[in-house]
């Protein structure tokens, strides 16, 4: 399991939280803060741009294990409150994400490479479970990207998968979670 998201802001805390809702960062709108993060940047950011920068730019939440795990943001409330995909836990590190497309290439062919190096012998196959988020973001090389992911299988592995909204996995080998924009290959035995 791999994403290919890495910081591009400092981490803020989840100061008020409803589900996959976080109402406030660092005791201030999270979109202001959201806005800011991206104005620090050079990235002027408004409403109307909100759903084109979101894209690339999810939440991350850090673990101890260094991985984050992505929150794909999908509106802004009235109140300015960000709406993700999936919870956002009250009280939790957030940052602000970025990823190249060679980023989430490099990060599918990992996981695939992952995959290979944990399951011993000859594979019988492989599942792939690919974030639909990262479609519109890859385009066309979203073809590059499953090239890749059965390069480092090997070419004469079966390769069988599907675009999810949601994956399940643990990151670094803890405890499995719900991810966004994150690429699942599971490798299957001969």
């Amino acid at each position: 399991m791999q994403h290919g998201w890495s910081p591009y802001g400092p981490p803020t805390q989840v100061t008020k939280a409803h589900g996959a809702t976080a109402v406030e960062l660092d005791y201030e709108s999270a979109f202001e803060v959201y806005q800011r993060t991206a104005a620090s940047r050079g990235d002027a950011l408004d409403a109307q741009g909100f759903a084109r920068f979101a894209m690339t730019h999810p939440l991350g939440i850090p673990q101890a294990n260094g991985e984050f795990v992505i929150r794909e943001l999908i509106s802004i409330g009235p109140d300015g409150s960000v709406r993700c995909v999936a919870e956002i836990p009250d009280g939790s590190l957030v940052r602000v994400m970025e990823g190249a497309r060679a980023d989430l290439l490099d990060a599918a062919a990992g996981a695939a490479t992952l995959a290979r190096k944990g399951t011993p012998g000859a594979l019988g196959g492989a599942v792939v479970f690919d974030c639909f988020s990262r479609y519109p973001i890859l385009g066309e090389e979203i073809r590059d990207e499953l090239s890749r992911v059965q390069e480092a299988l090997g070419e004469a592995t079966p390769l069988v998968g599907c675009l999810t909204l949601g994956e399940v996995g643990a990151l670094g080998g803890g405890v499995p979670q719900f991810h966004n924009k994150t690429v699942v290959v599971l490798a299957l035995p001969g």
